[in-house]
């Protein structure tokens, strides 16, 4: 029921915020980060009940927050466009990692909460958690996020 609660809540948030914005953001790149934090927060507590997750985005701003037992644990955020590359490696089963560039550790912010203390941390690559039967379409669309997001100056001829 929570989970439930929880994407119901998170389509709302998207909706609003997608409203809220000023940048022109390509309708392309919407349709595909609906379908990747739809499925993503619907395998939400599958693996392990008291282990959630919600995954939304406010533009090029992707926000992944973890839960244990519905106490935040860590918050994960980046802006899509530092990404540089995205793969489906055997050591991520349930997942899609992302890696900005390599060596930068400042363009995935991590914060761990330890009783509701924030504590920063270095991150080096990002987990987007998904259901393994669709993790290469998953994959895909991923790859596909990344070229419609890249920033203008970052496209060569």
């Amino acid at each position: 029921m929570t989970r439930i609660i929880l994407v119901s809540l998170l389509s709302i948030s998207s909706i609003f915020s997608q409203a809220q914005s000023t940048e022109e953001i390509p309708e392309s790149y919407t349709v595909l980060m609906d379908w990747l934090t739809e499925n993503s927060n619907a395998y939400s507590g599958i693996l392990n009940d008291r282990q959630t997750w919600v995954v939304s985005y406010d533009g090029y701003q992707i926000t992944d927050e973890y839960y244990w037992d519905n106490q935040l644990k860590v918050r994960i955020q980046f802006d899509i466009r530092d990404i540089s590359k995205a793969t489906n490696e055997v050591r991520f089963y349930h997942s899609v990692a992302l890696y900005p560039d390599p060596g930068n550790l400042e363009d995935i912010s991590v914060t761990r909460f330890d009783d509701g203390v924030p504590e920063q941390l270095e991150g080096d690559y990002y987990n987007l958690m998904i259901d393994p039967s669709i993790k290469k379409e998953a994959h895909k669309k991923v790859l596909e996020v990344l070229e419609i997001a890249k920033p203008p100056e970052a496209i060569t001829n």
